[in-house]
């Protein structure tokens, strides 16, 4: 369907930003008073409130726009599923589409913008990051993940090093305490088990130099990123025991169950902390390991006491961060609650001043960190191998599972 660029229909855009921000955008209020159009190239929305973060809000993925006919004509649950009724507007489009197996991506001869060096993109779903790099050091693909238990040898291996890439990650991990359920539903008791944990033991010896340890909130790279509130959650086990101690008695008493789900580094993740927790607090913790949609179906209904939990930046906006610590958020599953900081946030949300601002997500911050509404742990980076022939290849802090994925226009392939 990127072969026949028509123009959407008047109003055409309304609708679908309107239905968007019903599932929970907070930046509009009451948005069918305030959107219109302006001319045909403009869109306009009218804000009741300022909203500093709305531009990258709006520039998310699912504010692109989409064929109303074509949608009409395939159905809702089905034109995104073939590349003859998928829609796509940039540089590439689905030329194949193997549900489980791959995507094969061409250039779009619409494309505004010009045209790419790269001629067919292949992007391979392989679940098993073993498989996916046997299939690198084989030569059926061009760049992979590196698996953490083969990060040294990759590191010491004369050729291997030279394809290496770290790129850095707005994506932090933290212990997601169940507050509806004890001890967790006591602040001291999760300050103890957050204080119970060697930070740079875990992300040296089991996380392998891949990350950074992290007692604060907003990761390196974004404006709040303000480790030195993290104090109260520094590594102290005498003092973590004395503070679970006092708070809910003999931890020897406490049995803790630690959702983990069935993959590798999870499992090695969690048997660590795991770890630490009994040796440094006393405590009993029963390792739940499961397949993921299991894991997902229990966080959902808030049938666990303690998970390893995280986020990812969606835009360079610290209220992507804040937001989903907010009473009632779908995002953390523990279920933190703190009307001092819903205030902070949302005063904050709608502040103009930029100085002003910050200091409201700073004191919010501060604030989240000494309720352990979350157990801060480690700030992630990724470790790719790449090929030498592959060229041009622009990484990002937004990059994920494909390195430079946002860029491949700018790639190119030497011969080889």
């Amino acid at each position: 369907m990127a072969a026949d660029p028509r123009p959407a229909p008047r109003g055409a855009l309304r609708r679908p930003l309107l239905r968007w921000h019903d599932r929970g955008c907070r930046g509009l209020r009451q948005p069918r008073r305030g959107q219109g159009r302006r001319q045909d190239s403009r869109f306009v929305v009218k804000l009741q409130a300022p909203s500093p973060f709305f531009k990258w809000i709006a520039s998310l993925w699912m504010s692109a726009p989409v064929r109303k006919d074509v949608v009409d004509q395939y159905g809702s649950d089905k034109w995104s599923t073939s590349p003859t009724s998928l829609i796509t507007n940039g540089q590439y489009k689905v030329s194949e589409l193997v549900s489980k197996d791959h995507i094969t991506l061409v250039p779009n001869t619409n494309y505004w913008g010009g045209q790419p060096t790269v001629t067919k993109i292949i992007n391979y779903e392989i679940s098993d990051d073993n498989q996916a790099y046997a299939k690198y050091l084989n030569g059926e693909l061009d760049e992979v993940n590196v698996p953490l238990a083969n990060t040294d040898l990759v590191k010491n291996d004369p050729k291997l090093k030279n394809e290496i890439k770290f790129v850095p990650q707005l994506t932090l991990f933290w212990m997601d305490f169940n507050t509806r359920k004890a001890p967790f539903d006591n602040k001291q008791a999760r300050l103890a088990f957050s204080k119970a944990v060697d930070r740079n033991a875990l992300t040296t010896n089991v996380l392998k130099g891949r990350s950074q340890p992290a007692t604060f909130f907003i990761p390196k790279g974004m404006n709040g990123y303000r480790p030195d509130l993290g104090k109260s959650q520094d590594f102290d086990p005498a003092a973590a025991k004395t503070m679970l101690t006092q708070a809910v008695g003999d931890p020897s008493k406490i049995t803790i169950d630690f959702l983990i789900r069935n993959i590798t580094a999870n499992k090695q993740i969690g048997e660590f902390i795991a770890d630490q927790l009994q040796t440094n607090l006393g405590v009993k913790v029963n390792q739940v390991v499961i397949d993921s949609k299991t894991v997902t179906t229990r966080l959902r209904a808030h049938n666990y006491s303690l998970y390893v939990g995280g986020w990812g930046a969606d835009y360079p906006d610290d209220q992507d961060w804040f937001d989903i610590w907010m009473t009632g958020s779908g995002n953390v599953f523990g279920g933190y609650s703190n009307p001092a900081y819903d205030a902070l946030v949302k005063k904050a949300d709608t502040e103009s001043d930029a100085k002003k601002r910050q200091d409201d997500y700073d004191q919010a911050q501060k604030l989240l960190i000494d309720d352990a509404g979350g157990g801060f742990l480690y700030q992630r980076n990724y470790m790719f191998l790449v090929k030498p022939y592959v060229q041009g290849l622009t990484t990002t802090a937004q990059d994920f599972e494909d390195v430079g994925d946002w860029f491949w226009g700018k790639v190119s392939i030497a011969s080889h």
